[in-house]
């Protein structure tokens, strides 16, 4: 055979092929538009069966329930009585006009029946000879009825056949009587579908139950198929023994020598439980469709058939020309094949580039986690080559396990197709990473790899936790400078009226003493309050150097009859230990809160807190805070024998929103005040603990380089200067007012107090040069001590103004002060401290 017949060869047994392709092709097609119009056909008969059951039936609901309506009717009334009453002539007698009309309205009408409670046929109107039989079992509805006393409406069998049945329950004067059930039939709806189809239309019932139904009842005869009984005024149309018919399915097909049909389900009659009874069925003449199929497809046959055979003949004569296309068209494609390989490799070579050009570590993953790929970022950060990474699982890079890690996110990305974003923290490299991860879907291909970018965020981590925490201890201050304005107004009152009751007592005696134990819980009370703002930052603290050891012996003895005696406390300090310069008020705080905390872990078991206090040189290897100097330092320790902590607690101690306290302990701010303490005077903190095994902190301190020599001022007697200049007072409380005008008057003074800044003002407008000094507090309802200040400096620019401030944040943030403020004095007023600021405003006006 010569080239020429085998190229012939060749190109028509691949046309053939194509050839029968397309045949069978067309004809699965036709088949497929065949069954389109088909279902069209079926969905369309169905419609019209749904839509003629929507029309027929549910006004047998309203109408029923209408009919035992007492109200509404006298002739109803007398029906329902009659049943109340178990008349059963008066009843038939009062029921069969309404059983002429319902079944004048439609023939199809077939049963009016009385029935008791128990499930008995009281009356059948239309048959008055059957009664008193238990109709139970052959009617479910009927029961569901009078078993929950509500309408039930449902196709059901009986003896006269198939139909809609609706069963009302029925009352006579609130008492329960029993049910009325009306029996409508369903032929005329098969003879309307017939009609409006114009094909055959039947009932298909089980043949188990159709027993119930008498053939002297109904207007068709009974036909048994395989498994079913039909109804049908053309019982004929319904074959028997067919083996092609499936009365099971909802589409049978029924053929013939020239005639083809479908034997379809239309609507199925659903009992009381949404269980068929029956079907309406209908066998459908589709034999204009298929011959209308078959006629197109041989058509389109003999025309291909004969392409075919034009396609053999142009081959058969245009050889050669055809040939030397081909070769030119060969040649040409060579051509473009090499110039896309070229466009693909350029193309893989700037992915390459791109891909390592990331920051970004990028993997790319199997369906195992294994590593199939990674980029230039990768490789630097594991300082590892291709043949160590490809294959590794992305566990065994990052946390250094054999099997995946707890709470992998794999199932998200890998087997729901969903992308995931979660931050994690590798034990095995100390560090913080964003993973972020995507699912590979190649076009027309299953999933099998996801692409995970891992971005080193510890640095970012860290500078986001100190924000969070910079923001909770903002929010703290707010809260802390809200309480010292209101405490410091109290306080004011009581140091004053107890410094005067003070000052009147003869020293020694019960009353002196008690006041004086007024006044240190008082002043203990506001260096509290000058705590709680130099926590938030909202106030400077006083620092001074002592020598902690000190204080640590005030401590002990305030300690020990504020805890359990189940606790023993032993000390071990050094006297010698140094000096440091800090808040004494602070450090106090600091102990305090430290060995607070150790007795409520020891709780009301029996224990040991141990205080230590010593020098001790720190090198620079010992010291993790990037802000503290090594050196000498003091370090306090606070031990206990407590419950201890587990490591997740011990990261969130110095947490201001997190404890582990009751309501009755304590707030949980206790370390991270003194947290905050010690980071400011630059020290540190180390914690051991474990659970079961006690606590131990550590607070290192840095020791000051000089030494101070003490100096008792304790018996010192205190000068109070006096005067008789005119002094207007102006505070909201009138505590504070009243204690300040009597304190000022026994100085010697000229006092008026006034709690209304806006009256203060107006007596300033009036007087504007009776007064030589105003003292007023900065907060105030109307007009704010400073805006006040303001008026009296357009009233009189010689008049100085004295104020007092429960807050000084406050005034703070309200920019600069009038020039006739001559002295802030901050609440609670000490009286040595306020007869002196007074003389010298006062001298300095003058």
């Amino acid at each position: 055979m010569n080239i020429k017949w085998k190229a012939i060869f060749s190109i028509m047994s691949i046309t053939l092929v194509i050839w029968a392709a397309l045949v069978y092709f067309i004809y699965q097609q036709g088949q497929k538009d065949l069954n389109r119009v088909v279902e069209a056909r079926i969905t369309s008969a169905r419609d019209i069966a749904a839509t003629m059951e929507t029309g027929i039936y549910p006004s047998y609901q309203k109408r029923i329930r209408s009919l035992v309506n007492t109200e509404t009717s006298p002739a109803r009334r007398q029906m329902v009585q009659a049943f109340h009453e178990r008349d059963k002539a008066k009843l038939l007698q009062v029921s069969k006009p309404f059983l002429n009309v319902l079944r004048n309205e439609s023939p199809d009408f077939t049963s009016f029946a009385w029935v008791l409670p128990d499930n008995t046929a009281f009356l059948r109107v239309h048959r008055p000879e059957l009664t008193g039989d238990d109709i139970g079992e052959m009617r479910p509805d009927i029961v569901a009825a009078n078993t929950t006393k509500k309408q039930v409406s449902a196709y059901a069998i009986s003896g006269v056949g198939l139909g809609y049945h609706v069963s009302q329950p029925v009352y006579w004067q609130g008492e329960y009587c029993g049910v009325v059930q009306w029996g409508i039939g369903i032929s005329k709806m098969v003879d309307l579908l017939q009609e409006r189809l114009k094909a055959p239309t039947a009932i298909l019932i089980e043949e188990e139950k159709a027993r119930y139904i008498k053939q002297y009842n109904i207007p068709y005869p009974i036909k048994k198929v395989t498994g079913y009984a039909i109804i049908a005024a053309d019982p004929d149309a319904f074959p028997v023994g067919n083996p092609n018919i499936d009365w099971e399915i909802e589409r049978s097909w029924h053929d013939t020598q020239d005639k083809h049909f479908a034997m379809v389900r239309l609507l199925a009659l659903p009992d009381l439980n949404q269980q068929p009874t029956g079907y309406l069925i209908a066998k459908l003449d589709l034999s204009e469709e298929y011959i209308a199929v078959k006629a197109r497809f041989w058509t389109v046959l003999a025309t291909t058939s004969l392409l075919l055979l034009v396609i053999f003949v142009l081959l058969y004569t245009n050889f050669n020309h055809l040939l030397k296309e081909i070769f030119t068209l060969n040649r040409s494609l060579e051509q473009r094949v090499k110039e896309r390989s070229a466009e693909l490799q350029k193309s893989r070579d700037e992915w390459v580039a791109m891909f390592n050009a990331i920051p970004d570590m990028v993997t790319i993953q199997d369906k195992n986690m294994a590593i199939t790929a990674a980029n230039k970022a990768v490789y630097d950060f594991f300082q590892a080559s291709e043949q160590e990474l490809i294959g590794k699982h992305c566990y065994e890079l990052f946390h250094h396990r054999n099997q995946r890690c707890p709470g992998c996110t794999k199932n998200e990305c890998y087997d729901r197709g969903e992308s995931y974003q979660k931050t994690i923290y590798s034990e095995k490299l100390k560090r913080v990473f964003q993973v972020t991860a995507a699912p590979i879907q190649k076009s027309g291909e299953e999933q099998d790899s996801f692409v995970q970018i891992i971005q080193d965020v510890t640095e970012k981590k860290e500078l986001e936790d100190d924000l969070i925490q910079a923001q909770k201890m903002e929010a703290i201050g707010t809260l802390a400078g809200g309480i010292a304005h209101d405490f410091n107004n109290i306080l004011s009152a009581i140091i004053g009226y107890a410094t005067m009751a003070r000052m009147r007592e003869e020293e020694g005696s019960r009353l002196a003493r008690d006041l004086d134990s007024i006044l240190k819980a008082s002043n203990r009370a506001a260096d509290l309050v000058k705590q709680i703002l130099t926590f938030s930052r909202k106030d400077a603290s006083s620092e001074e150097l002592f020598q902690p050891h000190l204080l640590l012996a005030e401590v002990s003895k305030m300690l020990r009859s504020s805890i359990p005696t189940t606790i023993n406390i032993e000390s071990n300090v050094d006297p010698n230990s140094g000096w440091i310069e800090a808040s004494q008020v602070r450090i106090h705080q600091v102990i305090m809160n430290l060995c607070t905390n150790a007795a409520q872990a020891i709780g009301n078991a029996k224990g040991t807190l141990t205080i230590e206090l010593k020098q001790q040189q720190v090198r620079r290897e010992e010291i993790t805070e990037s802000d503290v100097v090594p050196g000498d330092f003091i370090c306090l320790s606070v031990s206990d024998t407590g419950s201890g902590m587990d490591s997740e607690t011990m990261e969130r101690i110095f947490d201001p929103y997190f404890t582990t306290k009751t309501g009755e302990q304590g707030t949980g701010l206790g370390l991270a005040v003194v947290h905050g303490i010690v980071r400011e005077l630059r020290g540190f903190i180390r914690v051991n603990s474990a659970p079961g095994q006690g606590t131990r902190f550590d607070i290192y301190l840095p020791k000051a380089d000089i030494q101070v020599e003490t100096t008792d001022h304790d018996n010192e007697e205190i000068y109070l200067p006096t005067g008789t200049e005119k002094i207007l007072v102006v505070d909201d409380e009138e505590a504070i007012t009243e204690i300040t005008v009597e304190t000022l008057k026994e100085l010697g003074y000229q006092v008026t107090g006034m709690q209304d800044s806006s009256r203060a003002l107006e007596e300033l407008r009036q007087h504007p040069d009776r007064y030589a000094l105003l003292i007023s507090d900065q907060t105030m309802p109307e007009i704010t001590g400073k805006e006040l200040a303001a008026e009296l400096r357009q009233l009189n620019p010689s008049i100085p103004v004295l104020l007092c401030t429960g807050y000084s944040a406050d005034l703070q943030e309200q920019g600069p002060l009038p020039e006739n403020i001559k002295k802030v004095m901050a609440k609670p007023l000490p009286l040595p401290e306020l007869a002196t600021t007074v003389r010298e405003v006062l001298d300095a006006a003058d």
